[in-house]
């Protein structure tokens, strides 16, 4: 294995948020070509579930986003924060691609 392969293989991240999403839509292996299994997922996006990867080897792929979406109906106050770990130190797998708030119109 080459020196720059041996964190890829080995992370396992979590996110949770300080609010339980509404909905996660979860990436779509199988509309890539990739195996279900190694990239499904499982919790309930909060800092007591956090979700996470259920296959124990979920390989990046190039070229390839994961990308999972945390939908929230609603926000009770006026923060949220974002939580994620990851059991071996190195290399971190999560990223915030995007944030995006929609008013209800009347």
């Amino acid at each position: 294995m080459a020196p720059e392969e041996y964190w890829t293989s080995r992370y396992v991240d979590t996110v949770g948020f300080s609010q339980t999403p509404s909905r996660i839509i979860a990436f779509d292996a199988a509309a890539s070509g990739l195996s279900t299994s190694a990239y499904a997922g499982t919790g309930q996006g909060s800092y007591a579930d956090p979700y996470r990867r259920t296959g124990e080897q979920a390989p990046t792929v190039p070229g390839v986003s994961i990308k999972d979406v945390f939908v929230f109906d609603a926000l009770p106050g006026n923060t949220i924060t974002l939580r994620y770990s990851n059991l071996y130190y190195g290399y971190q797998f999560v990223a915030l691609a995007g944030i995006r708030f929609q008013a209800p119109c009347a």
